[in-house]
């Protein structure tokens, strides 16, 4: 592997049985490495439900591993597989079935143990653990199961959630009418909760029901049928808008993992069914909280409950209103940068104002051939051109015109920010030769740091990337912009 790049190997598993959770939340860690300029791999258990592939579209590399039977044999499979590959950075484990003695075994083959996990019912070997869960007693339950200088990231703050979850946050009124439901129970499904869901909605006819599952449900034909016999049922496999579908419901049915997460971060009322015993602490702690509606275990709760549950809540709109403000209040979707920040040093980028020494090295930046692919026009920009433009930038009041460099001074790219009220236009690219390191992301941070004390008013930053400059649009992706066309937008917290 290239040496001046990060190197993650991700090991996670999906399959008909274990749902996708766990190999979800670390593609949402590993495009926020990638956007940093790490290289990651995922080592994943082949088996039904995988999701192997679904992994390779996202630009991931995976290395298929035989099917899980039990830890020590899983231990000899990895250990095969790395047999070529140079030491990783960060080995990432999400896996409840590995513990502390897989995780020694693999200590020559990663400089760096990460383990997410929240059962605490295991030991761990790791430099850093991640239970993102909302338990209050997060420390003691790990008391005595982990090495004495770990660290530890507790609480929803830390939650894997997609960027377009962050992005997705609203706060618009939901005191009207109950008219659109989501019904979303995990990528598998096991428990086959979202017929439940779906025969107690069939007495709410003029419902709007939204209605995702997975590939690798084995119920979905009997899924098809329930919905075909909702009149405004609409079916959604493997749906990549969630957020979308989300914002516009105004109850999430579901089930207590990351999905009620997602919900708080957007800030939709649930009514939550747990549906394996890893959700139990989720579903209590939140439930503690007033975050959500909670109905019980998926072994008791039955089709009637769903229903009376439903017909109580299209009478109390105050009260959806009220559990969604508490939610959205316990999750704000950035936690898988944060994870990133304790996984990752700073990359020490400082901004400066630019000065009018700069003028004919950015001339040069400007010019350069991969700059200039995927600016508004590819045509090279004559140097007295520049030079005109460049002293009307430096005295235009509403455009501030950066420089940031790493740590050793040296120019790592340029940052604008178009000033309009309470937004600014944000342009961003590196210096020719700085890239695939992680540099865009840090520019951004320490961008957005500098505007924040010096432009308090700017609320709201607009990114405009051509739909072919997949770089940028995976950059401010991680970075928590969200897409509208080929704008992206973020708000400022």
């Amino acid at each position: 592997m290239d040496q001046a790049r990060v190197s993650v190997a991700v090991r996670a598993d999906a399959s008909t049985t274990l749902g996708s959770g766990h190999v979800m939340r670390c593609l949402t860690l590993a495009a926020v490495l990638r956007a940093r300029g790490a290289e990651v791999v995922f080592f994943c258990a082949e088996q039904p439900g995988d999701r192997c592939t679904y992994i390779e579209r996202q630009s991931f590399r995976v290395v298929r591993l035989p099917a899980f039977t039990d830890a020590a044999a899983d231990l000899r499979h990895m250990q095969a597989a790395l047999a070529d590959e140079a030491v990783f950075d960060w080995l990432v484990v999400d896996h409840y079935r590995l513990d502390a003695a897989w995780e020694r075994g693999m200590r020559h083959s990663a400089a760096h143990i990460l383990v997410i996990d929240d059962l605490a019912d295991r030991s761990h070997d790791c430099d850093l653990l991640l239970d993102s869960s909302p338990a209050a007693d997060s420390a003691q339950r790990y008391a005595g199961l982990l090495p004495p200088a770990c660290r530890t990231l507790f609480g929803p703050r830390y939650a894997l959630l997609r960027p377009e979850f962050a992005a997705g946050r609203t706060r618009r009124e939901r005191r009207g009418a109950l008219r659109r439901v989501l019904v979303t129970f995990g990528g598998s499904d096991p428990a086959n909760l979202t017929v439940r869901a779906l025969e107690a909605m069939e007495s709410c006819g003029d419902l709007a029901v939204d209605v995702v599952v997975g590939s690798g449900n084995p119920h979905i034909a009997q899924i098809e049928a329930h919905c075909a016999r909702l009149p405004q049922a609409c079916l959604h496999r493997d749906a990549d808008n969630m957020a979308q579908l989300m914002a516009e419901a105004d109850l999430v049915v579901g089930a207590g993992g990351s999905t009620l997460l997602e919900c708080c971060c957007v800030g939709v009322p649930a009514l939550t069914v747990c549906g394996a015993d890893n959700q139990h602490r989720n579903c209590d702690a939140l439930a503690a909280a007033g975050a959500h509606f909670y109905l019980g275990e998926a072994e008791v709760v039955q089709v009637a409950d769903i229903a009376v549950a439903l017909a109580f809540l299209r009478r109390v709109p105050e009260l959806r209103a009220h559990v969604a403000e508490q939610a959205s209040g316990l999750c704000d979707g950035r936690g898988a940068l944060r994870v990133v920040r304790a996984m990752l040093p700073e990359q020490g980028v400082r901004i400066r104002p630019a000065v009018a020494a700069d003028c004919d090295v950015v001339w040069a930046w400007r010019n350069a051939p991969e700059v200039r692919r995927h600016s508004g026009d590819a045509a090279p920009i004559p140097l007295e051109d520049h030079r005109l433009w460049f002293a009307a930038a430096l005295q235009d009041v509403s455009r501030v015109l950066l420089i940031g460099e790493d740590g050793n001074g040296a120019p790592v790219g340029v940052l604008r920010y178009d000033l309009e009220g309470d937004s600014a236009t944000v342009s961003v690219y590196l210096v020719p030769g700085r890239e695939g390191l992680g540099l865009g992301a840090a520019l951004l941070v320490a961008g957005e740091a500098w505007l924040r004390q010096r432009h308090a008013q700017v609320k709201r930053l607009l990114a405009r990337v051509r739909p072919t400059n997949t770089t940028s649009v995976a950059l401010f992706s991680a970075m928590g912009y969200s897409a509208h066309h080929t704008d992206y937008i973020r708000k400022l917290q």
